[in-house]
């Protein structure tokens, strides 16, 4: 039976590698081989939930932890012997060769290398079977684990040479090779493919043993699961990529099902959180766990929610993903499946008061699931007291802070009980946040930049770039036919630009294809044929063109050389593409002149009009050629190279304005003005989120001293949607493409930094709230050195209590708004910090978005209003979604 776990789950407990970072099965891989490597993938993404099957799996690796045994194979032997037998080519075999080799020099003559390469993996084949005799010799037919294995190899042993006898790779005659082939890729093909899955498999296991013994885990014990009682005890618990890492016990069971975590922020949770997932899940692999000792029930699947981000294309918010996820959850615990689930700070993208109910109302419909166990941690404190007076199965646990003067010190070991420590703003006093932006000089001299700023939270926020992202902005303007001009267009999203000139000279450009642009039909084959033969010519002279062409006509008579044929389908691809291009040229140019293009437009029809009258144009078959014809037509197209790259780069840039000019027009998309930062304005009019074609348009308009946008409302209003709109068609106009909105006019800034989806960080020892507190550090030091920037923070200090939310949140958004040069957007669901700074600063502009509430179900108009919103519909969501009803069931 396979155990549920989705790549949410694998993600949040770090067994993937994202953007670097070590990984769970990183940890595991001290594989030899590439099989073993991709063998042991495998099995790690394959959690069972079957109790004989994880304890087979456990006797396996128990057995290679017991003994000491090495790998006896060399992992490029092994590799070239795979690679020989993936080859199944009849036409390969060794035996078609027998009449090309030499017994005096034992080796094949006149042959090509990829025939060599099949004689080195049959001679590779010899030493892996020599090898594999060796060592089974040393362990019983009656070995626990090689009892099969030894079953499978007798078939072998009798019938394939190599494995009955012992035959020296190096003295073999080429007849017992030529035999030992035909068995191995042809007759016994399947069998010998078995003894290479045995080989992967022997690797992977001696790998897991190894990295059991190095890092002194413990093999786990599964029990049986009494009428699907949960039973779970693990004592020396501890996360095996945090090194010295404190260890913890922890024991759930059918009467005490789910742990209610607390602690300040930085005390330790998530981190506690993912060692516990970590090892259910290394558990239902049959692997060894990170702890002194575990015994535990088999569940049916593990569900983690620590670092959940929005989701644009779905509609998501941040608080609907949460509420989507925890509704799959109460899913499947309606339909009797047992799970072990981990929820990290429940509903932190929600208001306090949805919230605390929402963690009351789950908390207690969980404990009442007593075939699975929950772990849930959180900063709202005072939701304990309500369980406590009517809720049971609930086990209260903490991680302690010990105050040292003004530093906090963390001792990462549980405690029994509920702590009420809140140390968010003193994190935030410590790292000097607050102090560097009081010292900082608002009116500190200007200095150009030639670099727009921003940096690969702000990419990964806003999802502007990555060519195999299907959801990124780039592959939403990625319409390009040549690979050129994918690459030119990747280009421009890097490097936005900070002149207003050159914007809008590019702008001017898009524009004109988006008005007159006529699509740029080049067969893509023909083009990158044409882009080899370009970029191998070089000016010569007439005689030595003569005279290359001669030889390589020769050679391919004499010894049937490539080089002459290749050199005809080159030429022959050329005339006929730039025949294509100069007809194309000519009637770009004839739609209104080619506009702010004409000058590059004219230039490549002078070019090609040039060549034309030299003859080169004229497309012809490739057998019209002869080879001095084919040298003349070398020479001409030679001497023309240097600006023959000039034209194909010319090609791409078309490709881009054609591909880009496309979709501003099927979008309806406009192109903004430019204006020298001194103008100090931003003025969208209708803009939407360029990836939503039915988006609701809404003015966002900031200028001079009113540089603050305070943006409050209900979950799901559209509030990360309205901030990305903003930062998205900034970021695009920047680069002088087209923008999602009516009209647009803004000065040019410096760069563009935001907040919203930042994660925790294993490796840095930053819990979210922590991240949160250091990228508005981050920020902050770019903001003091006064430079034009825009800035987003979407819900800021959402990982701590809400006192310490709220004391954070006016602190710092009353620092940020004396920072004249930088426009802020600030969300936040505290409206209470709105409350008091619209009272003490008239700068601050107020807008929400509104919730119509119809038939007791919200909806949203997504336009944004002037004013603070004190929305909450947090539980109205939640109870629509029918968590509670499948819950109860």
């Amino acid at each position: 039976m396979r155990f549920y776990a989705d790549k949410q789950t694998l993600n949040d407990l770090g067994f993937s590698s994202v953007g670097g970072k070590a990984s769970v099965r990183q940890l595991f891989n001290k594989s030899k081989t590439r099989g073993g490597a991709e063998f042991l993938n495998d099995i790690m993404a394959s959690p069972m939930a079957d109790t004989n099957a994880i304890r087979k799996r456990i006797d396996i690796l128990q057995y290679f932890i017991s003994k000491d045994i090495t790998f006896p194979f060399d992992g490029t032997m092994l590799d070239a012997a795979s690679t020989y037998l993936e080859n199944g080519d009849e036409r390969s075999r060794l035996s078609v060769q027998k009449e090309n080799y030499d017994s005096k020099l034992n080796k094949v003559l006149g042959v090509d290398s990829q025939t060599k390469l099949l004689i080195e993996g049959a001679r590779a084949m010899l030493d892996v079977f020599a090898t594999l005799r060796t060592f089974l010799a040393g362990f019983d037919q009656d070995d626990v684990y090689f009892k099969e294995v030894l079953s499978d190899m007798d078939v072998l042993f009798a019938e394939v040479p190599g494995m009955s006898r012992s035959l020296s790779p190096q003295k073999v005659s080429f007849d017992e090779l030529a035999l030992c082939d035909t068995l191995y890729r042809f007759k016994k093909r399947t069998e010998v493919f078995r003894v290479f899955y045995h080989i992967y498999q022997l690797d992977a296991w001696i790998s897991v043993a190894m990295v059991a013994k190095e890092q002194g885990f413990a093999m786990p014990q599964v029990l049986e699961s009494k009428d699907g009682a949960v039973d779970l005890k693990v004592d020396g618990l501890y996360h095996p990529l945090v090194p010295n890492a404190k260890a913890n016990a922890v024991s759930l069971d059918s009467q005490h099902n789910v742990v209610f975590l607390t602690g300040a922020n930085m005390a330790g949770k998530s981190t506690f959180m993912k060692s516990i997932g970590i090892t259910v899940y290394l558990a239902h692999i049959g692997f060894p766990v990170p702890a002194q000792k575990m015994v535990f029930s088999a569940f049916d699947g593990l569900i983690s929610s620590i670092n959940l981000s929005d989701n644009i294309d779905m509609g998501y918010s941040h608080f609907l993903a949460e509420v989507k996820r925890i509704r799959m959850v109460a899913q499947m615990l309606s339909n009797g499946q047992r799970l072990f689930v981990l929820f990290d700070e429940l509903f932190r993208g929600t208001n306090v008061k949805d919230a605390y109910e929402g963690t009351v109302e789950l908390t207690k419909a969980f404990a009442g699931k007593r075939n699975s166990a929950f772990v849930i941690s959180t900063h709202i404190i005072e939701a304990a007291t309500d369980l406590k007076k009517d809720t049971q199965g609930i086990q209260y646990l903490f991680l302690p802070t010990i105050m040292e003067g003004t530093k906090p010190r963390y001792t990462y070991t549980l405690q029994p009980g509920v702590t009420a420590d809140r140390h968010g703003m003193l994190i935030i006093n410590n790292e000097g946040i607050l102090e560097r932006l009081s010292k900082a000089d608002r009116n500190i001299k200007v200095v150009d930049t030639k670099v727009f700023l921003t940096d690969a939270q702000t990419q990964k926020d806003l999802n502007l770039v990555g060519r195999f992202d299907p959801n990124s902005i780039f592959s939403l303007f990625n319409r390009t036919r040549t690979k050129g001009g994918e690459l030119l267009l990747e280009k421009w999203f890097q490097e936005p630009m900070v002149d207003a000139d050159a914007i809008n000279n590019r702008s001017a450009k898009f524009r004109y294809f988006t008005e007159y642009g006529v699509l740029l039909e080049l067969n893509r084959e023909e083009f990158s044929l044409f882009e080899r033969y370009v970029a191998g010519r070089r000016p010569t002279s007439k005689m030595a063109t003569v005279i290359r062409v001669f030889c390589q006509k020769v050679a391919e008579q004499v010894v049937k050389d490539e080089q002459i044929a290749e050199l005809t389908v080159g030429i022959a691809t050329t005339m006929k593409v730039l025949h294509e291009l100069k007809a194309y040229m000519g009637y770009q140019l004839s739609k209104a002149g080619g506009g702010e293009f004409s000058e590059q437009l004219q230039w490549a029809h002078t070019l090609l009009d040039s060549l034309a009258q030299k003859g080169v144009l004229q497309p012809r078959g490739q057998k019209e050629f002869e080879w001095l014809q084919l040298a003349d037509l070398d020479y001409q197209l030679s001497a023309h190279a240097d600006q023959l790259i000039e034209l194909i780069d010319l090609i791409y840039q078309i490709d881009v304005f054609n591909a880009v000019g496309t979709l501003a027009k099927e979008r309806n998309f406009t192109y903004a003005k430019a204006l020298d930062r001194s103008a100090d304005v931003l003025d969208i009019q209708g803009g939407r989120h360029p990836r939503l074609v039915r988006g609701v348009g809404n003015d966002i308009i900031m200028q001079g001293a009113k540089n603050l946008l305070f943006l409050t409302g209900a979950n799901m209003a559209g509030k990360s949607t309205f901030m990305k709109t903003a930062s998205i068609n900034l970021y695009l106009a920047h680069m002088g493409f087209p923008v999602a909105a009516t009209a647009m006019t803004f000065s040019v800034r410096e760069g563009i930094f935001t907040s919203i989806n930042v994660d925790d960080s294993l490796q840095q020892g930053f819990s979210h709230y922590y991240a949160e507190v250091m990228r508005v550090k981050t920020i902050a030091q770019q903001v003091e050195q006064g430079k034009y920037l825009f800035v987003l923070f979407d819900e800021l200090f959402k990982g701590t209590n809400v006192k310490d939310a709220f004391d954070a949140t006016l602190a710092v958004t009353k620092s940020f708004v004396t920072f004249k040069r930088t426009f802020f957007i600030i969300s936040t669901h505290i409206v209470e910090v709105g409350e008091v700074i619209a009272e003490e600063d008239s700068s601050v502009t107020f807008r929400y978005m509104p919730t119509m509430m119809v038939d007791a179900v919200p909806t949203y108009p997504y336009v944004a209003q002037n004013g603070i919103s004190a929305d909450k519909h947090g539980m109205i969501i939640i109870r629509n979604e029918g968590i509670l009803e499948l819950l109860d069931n």
